[in-house]
């Protein structure tokens, strides 16, 4: 902002710009001139009004560490001929203050403006946007750490050794997998995808992980498409909307038979069956878990379960991981990096490597797999 100042006597309102003056009277904000004295030359209508105005400006001086008072906001933007802004507190207001040179025609420095903007209001709803944020946040991170504490634990069960990843693309994750002993020779291997992010998905892999394993303490006699049938029939107790869904692929592996037992929920990610030799996707099909769907039994595929044998798990996020093209990860990139290092030993964490690699920006979907090795007994 310039003003107008025609002669050397700074010290007259009159030589305001008329323009200028009216649009100073008519601001909410309090505003006063002074020369480069520090003497008042001018005030506005709001500024006259106040009170406190002297220690306004003491307030308007910096200070260092020890408390001590340095250059006035005003000194500094004089003599750095720029403008000068901090945040000010008055008994039970805080204040935006801003100071600015006012420059003759020849480009000096002959008084500056001091702005006071009231922000009060503003600067306790950041303060309480704040508290609330960062309570929200706490409680995520809690939330993120006890759905990490219940992925499994144990990964070697006689002849079958696992390893996993599990990646939300936020700090909650709609995937849940899960490791359970039914008996002493049958195992219960799940994963599962729910539709959406955030804490309502993380609740709901909650459900999932709790219920199955009741499920299977309760009733480990049931088949697994009888297993979906209960988990579904506890899952409508909830009376959720029709768009609160989840698909999930169930696999029951008998370590006495050599055999696994499979039904797929939904689940749209097929597994991948795996040894030096071949490699298949394991095909099946079965509605997801959802309150719009009648009941109707799961039907069930039996594979061997053989030594040397590689089965991959995962959700639809590794798929649908994006280059910078937009295109998909997909199905031929997953079978052709697989043949590629169907043998490593960290296979998972080279995986994890490629789709890092592959991913343009951030990742837009929860990713979790789950591998599983079949050893000689």
């Amino acid at each position: 902002m310039k003003v107008d100042f025609s002669g050397e006597d700074v010290s007259r309102v009159t030589k305001f710009d008329t323009l200028n003056y009216h649009v100073l009277e008519s601001m909410d904000d309090l505003v006063r001139i002074i020369d480069l004295e520090g003497n008042i030359i001018y005030e506005n209508t709001a500024m006259s009004r106040t009170g406190d105005k002297i220690s306004l400006g003491v307030n308007c001086c910096k200070r260092n560490e020890e408390g001590h008072a340095l250059q006035c906001i005003s000194e500094i933007s004089k003599n750095q001929k720029r403008s000068i802004s901090k945040e000010i507190y008055q008994k039970d207001k805080i204040y935006s203050a801003k100071s600015s040179p006012v420059y003759n025609e020849m480009g000096e420095v002959i008084a500056l403006v001091e702005v006071f903007r009231d922000i009060t209001v503003a600067k306790r709803i950041q303060i309480e946007l704040f508290n609330a944020n960062k309570k929200i946040n706490d409680e995520l991170i809690l939330a993120r750490n006890i759905q990490r504490s219940i992925l499994p634990r144990k990964k070697i069960f006689e002849a079958l050794v696992f390893d996993y990843a599990y990646i939300p693309s936020g700090n909650l994750s709609g995937d849940i997998f899960d490791i359970i002993e039914i008996d002493e020779s049958k195992l219960g291997i799940y994963i599962a995808d729910v539709v959406g992010h955030g804490i309502s998905a993380s609740i709901m892999t909650m459900f999932i992980r709790q219920t199955m394993r009741n499920i299977l303490l309760e009733k480990n006699y049931l088949s697994p498409s009888d297993t979906m049938l209960e988990l579904k029939s506890r899952f409508s107790e909830l009376h959720l909307e029709p768009s609160q869904y989840f698909t999930i692929l169930y696999a029951v592996v008998d370590m006495e038979k050599n055999e696994m037992t499979y039904v797929n929920a939904g689940h749209n990610s097929r597994p991948l069956m795996f040894n030096n030799q071949n490699i298949a996707f394991l095909q099946n099909r079965g509605k997801f878990i959802s309150n719009i769907f009648p009941d109707e039994a799961y039907h069930e595929k039996k594979v061997d379960i053989l030594p040397g044998y590689r089965f991959l798990f995962y959700t639809d996020g590794l798929l649908e991981t994006a280059n910078k093209a937009g295109e998909f990860y997909g199905e031929k990139n997953l079978m052709r990096w697989v043949k590629k290092n169907r043998g490593r030993k960290n296979f998972i964490e080279a995986l994890v490597r490629e789709l890092n690699a592959y991913r343009w920006l951030e990742q837009n979907d929860d990713i979790a797999l789950l591998l599983m090795d079949v050893r000689k007994g």
